[in-house]
């Protein structure tokens, strides 16, 4: 298996809509019933690569207040910005990038921000590594250069932090996708 680690990752927050998270250490999410509903955008660069036969999401858990299940779901735009923190000019809960708003604002418009076609949802509980196998949703998108996720607690008011692509304490718990090729098709020639 070959490894590579978010190209981008950013939190965005119902309670700051135009606050951006994208150099935080943190992805700190919190459920839809909740007054401070938080949701994460992630990206992996896969420029040049085909179809895999696996493609596992490792997020590493910091911090858990309560019992529950992540769905990781793509995201339509591969243009998303993640920004450096503090700056209204890109990702954010009204926005993807500088100008351009979200279909629904919170990243929240099916079928027009994000695709809940292959949608992966884990349980999780305690801290530690958490994984969702991706291979569809990478499969999904082939043509092209970088998978786009948005991760959310799918119901309640929990919260849960992950590890962030910045985080310094430690990079080997940084967010990584785990891959293997899928084999080449052999081609047949006819004589």
């Amino acid at each position: 298996m070959t490894t590579i680690y978010a190209s981008k990752d950013n939190f965005i927050s119902k309670n700051v809509p135009t606050d951006n998270q994208g150099a935080s250490e943190v992805i700190d999410l919190y459920g839809p019933e909740s007054a401070g509903e938080r949701y994460c955008l992630m990206a992996y660069d896969k420029t040049g690569l085909g179809a895999v036969s696996t493609a596992i999401l490792s997020l590493y858990c910091s911090a858990i207040f309560g019992d529950c299940s992540i769905v990781v779901q793509r995201v339509l735009y591969t243009d998303w910005t993640e920004g450096a923190g503090g700056d209204p000019a890109v990702s954010n809960w009204n926005q993807y990038k500088a100008g351009t708003n979200w279909n629904t604002a919170g990243c929240k418009g099916d079928g027009t921000d994000y695709t809940t076609t292959n949608a992966v949802t884990t349980a999780i509980s305690g801290t530690g590594w958490k994984t969702w196998e991706l291979k569809n949703l990478w499969n999904a998108v082939t043509g092209l250069a970088s998978l786009d996720l948005i991760i959310r607690v799918t119901a309640g008011s929990f919260n849960v932090d992950f590890h962030s692509r910045h985080y310094v304490a430690d990079p080997s718990l940084r967010p990584k996708l785990a891959y293997t090729l899928a084999p080449a098709r052999p081609q047949i020639m006819i004589f």
